[in-house]
């Protein structure tokens, strides 16, 4: 599995457990919704600037979503196998 498939898991669990659709989680973020929308299907990968706006908008720091990206990833030992 990418990694981008990783970030996008995570973030649209992170974006559902605070009730936000892509539209009103963009809009938090100040990044366009198209945006959100390629970072959970995988065919995005996120800035430096817009982790942290995410983090942001989802009231963590961006530390902590970078810890549940890679939490995310040691769940599936998969991923680590694949890592040239």
């Amino acid at each position: 599995m990418e990694k981008t498939i990783y970030i996008g898991e995570v973030l649209r669990k992170l974006r559902k457990e605070r009730n936000f659709s892509q539209e009103e989680f963009a809009f938090r973020a100040d990044l366009n919704r198209k945006f959100i929308s390629g970072l959970e299907t995988g065919e995005q990968q996120p800035t430096y600037i817009s982790i942290y706006k995410m983090a942001k908008a989802l009231e963590i720091r961006p530390s902590e979503l970078i810890k549940a990206i890679e939490e995310k990833m040691d769940s599936d030992d998969q991923y680590w196998l694949q890592v040239e």
